[in-house]
């Protein structure tokens, strides 16, 4: 079924013409009745190559489904009345939702399917009306219908927004009604990558490849030409061309909204920004050794320390080799299972990690006791996996519990559990690509460092032998 005649059968406003069992059957039947090819059915098992599918099982996700001779709400058996005054409800939900886009409405509609009234009929978070709403309205709708695609593109746009719809909501304040969901979504794939190997949508061939810039770039000239403002172009030019929009006389015409994308950018770690000066050394541009103090100023307590630290290029030169065997059309990569069965080998059921106590392991979740305490506590192995996709290091557990959102008081353990899974799958990361496992990325995502002030810096002190190794000739 096209998309055309899909329109032309189950739009809303062709939903709302129905009552009673024609629009149960319309919207739930099974596919062996009279009703061939329902709602619900074609959602599922149809549109698969052009509007992504919907996994399998899905169909307990659905507020309506007819199995084993008997119709369901979700997973409970009710009687064929009670199916039709539910098939009326997504009738009128649908219709509404669908009224606030058709009039470019969005604040409305978001505001509408996540107001409490509307959350509690669990509508809106299945996969099903999220693809019947991209359907009818891919200019605001992703074609990210499952969860876990939605969180694996916010968590690399850093939007800490748990509502429903927040994905499209980041895009419609970052365009208003000049946004085209599709095309963004065809680039998030584009840019970062999918969360696993299973594709939900084709990405047509049509989308630019990016062009070919030289590895390294200098910009020169007397204060006050340019250069840093250039600097964000030329970023931008190599990461995400196709967001720069031109004028006529070639000049960008969207600097303002392009640098929102370059600040979010320095902030997923994408680009990197430093300055040179006469003190900057190789120590802190490659790697080094580093003391380490209790306090600045306090000569008492703890001896000094001495530690091993990467510089700000070799951080960078890191995630970008990642990157470039994590993203992309890789032969096998390291899933989420890989590195939980590692972490089950070497803590099994019953045992104890760190202060984490008689280990329980269910589907998405781990869970734990405390010292003397019997209360169970949990762990979210879904969230984990999410972040772990992203193979962010945070440097405390505060800032780790920004994005895992969990209890304050128990973000130290949180904390404990993802620090350890990130080293099982850097382990395990080197050790397929040292046996050759991993087929590189032909595509990989770029890394930018930008050096502000490079004639201030002495040039053999901070590169030391790189300076022979960074050019391909």
């Amino acid at each position: 079924m096209n998309k055309e005649i899909f329109i032309k059968r189950f739009a809303p406003e062709k939903l709302r013409e129905l009552n009673g069992e024609e629009l149960l059957m319309t919207i739930a039947a099974p596919k062996s009745s009279e009703y061939e090819n329902s709602l619900k059915y074609v959602l599922e098992n149809e549109l698969i190559e052009d509007f992504g599918s919907c996994s399998a099982g899905y169909d307990t996700h659905f507020k309506l489904a007819y199995r084993n001779s008997n119709w369901h709400h979700f997973e409970e058996s009710i009687d064929k009345d009670e199916a039709i005054k539910i098939a009326e409800n997504i009738k009128e939900m649908l219709y509404t939702s669908c009224d606030f886009l058709n009039k470019n409405d969005f604040a409305g509609f978001y505001n509408y399917v996540n107001s409490e009234e509307i959350s509690k009929e669990k509508l809106f978070s299945k996969g099903y009306a999220h693809k019947y709403l991209h359907i009818m309205f891919p200019k605001y709708i992703s074609f990210f219908h499952a969860q876990k695609w939605q969180n694996y593109y916010k968590n690399k746009l850093a939007i800490k927004n748990d509502r429903l719809f927040s994905l499209e909501k980041f895009f419609v304040d970052k365009y208003d009604t000049n946004l085209d969901m599709t095309r963004e979504s065809e680039l998030m794939i584009k840019n970062y990558g999918i969360p696993d190997n299973r594709i939900q949508r084709i990405v047509p061939d049509e989308i630019p490849e990016t062009k070919n810039f030289s590895l390294n770039q200098i910009l020169y000239g007397p204060p006050g030409t340019g250069k840093t403002y250039n600097t964000v172009i030329k970023a931008m030019e190599i990461i995400a061309p196709d967001l720069l929009k031109y004028d006529k006389d070639g000049k960008v015409e969207n600097y303002d909204s392009i640098k929102k994308e370059f600040n979010l950018l320095k902030k997923q770690g994408r680009i990197e920004f430093i300055t040179f000066h006469q003190s900057y050394s190789y120590e802190e541009f490659v790697e080094g050794i580093k003391p380490e103090i209790s306090e600045w100023g306090n000569n008492e307590g703890d001896e000094i320390k001495y530690t091993g630290k990467d510089g700000i290029f070799k951080q960078i030169c890191n995630e970008a080799k990642k990157a470039l065997y994590c993203n992309g059309p890789v032969t096998k990569n390291i899933q989420f299972n890989d590195i939980l069965k590692v972490f089950k080998e070497l803590h099994p059921e019953g045992s104890d990690f760190n202060t984490l106590l008689q280990l329980h392991y269910l589907e998405n979740e781990l869970q734990y006791k405390f010292g003397k305490q019997t209360d169970i506590r949990k762990i979210d192995l879904n969230k984990i996996e999410v972040l772990l996709e992203n193979n962010r290091k945070y440097k405390t557990a505060v800032e780790f519990n920004q994005d895992y959102q969990g209890n304050t008081a128990l973000k130290c353990y949180y904390f404990n559990l993802y620090k350890e899974l990130l080293k099982i799958k850097e382990d395990l990361m080197e050790s397929k690509i040292s046996n050759n496992e991993y087929l590189k990325n032909e595509n990989p995502i770029p890394y930018i460092l930008i050096i502000d002030e490079i004639n201030r810096g002495n040039i053999s002190k901070i590169f030391g032998e790189l300076i022979t190794l960074i050019e391909d000739d």
